[in-house]
């Protein structure tokens, strides 16, 4: 008797765990165009656009950054379509000053934030006198 339930147990375990919805096939989305450049001194482009409405394009090259210390800048955008069907497009640069996206779903930044940030650029952290004595 405890084999018949161990195994209608069993059966009804492996039951529950099949998935209840089959997944929908979705062809692959096909790439229209794709082009890349890398170069010599470092700098390099790229872009891309596929079947659905995606497209990337990015360009960077290398730059001198101090005396001792080298990077890269970047400048691209990406746009694409969302599942509403709402077009959508984001910019950005990447250099010494940060990640820089900008677009119509990047968030402004509130004022109370960027006056801060203003107040700390132009009041660089100096050392506390305090800081050396707890050493």
């Amino acid at each position: 008797m405890k084999l018949v339930i161990a195994v209608v147990c069993a059966f009804l375990a492996v039951a529950l765990a099949r998935p209840q919805q089959q997944p929908q096939y979705k062809p692959p989305v096909p790439i229209l165009a794709q082009d890349s450049q890398f170069n010599i001194d470092g700098s390099h482009t790229s872009s891309f656009q596929t079947g659905d409405g995606q497209s990337r394009s990015e360009q960077g090259v290398q730059k001198q950054l101090g005396p001792n210390d080298q990077g890269e800048a970047i400048q691209g955008q990406i746009s694409w379509t969302d599942n509403d069907g709402v077009a959508h497009q984001l910019a950005y640069t990447a250099d010494e000053n940060g990640y820089r996206p900008s677009g119509d779903l990047v968030p402004a930044i509130p004022v109370a934030i960027q006056r801060a940030l203003e107040w700390n650029a132009a009041h660089p952290e100096e050392e506390d006198p305090r800081d050396s004595q707890r050493q």
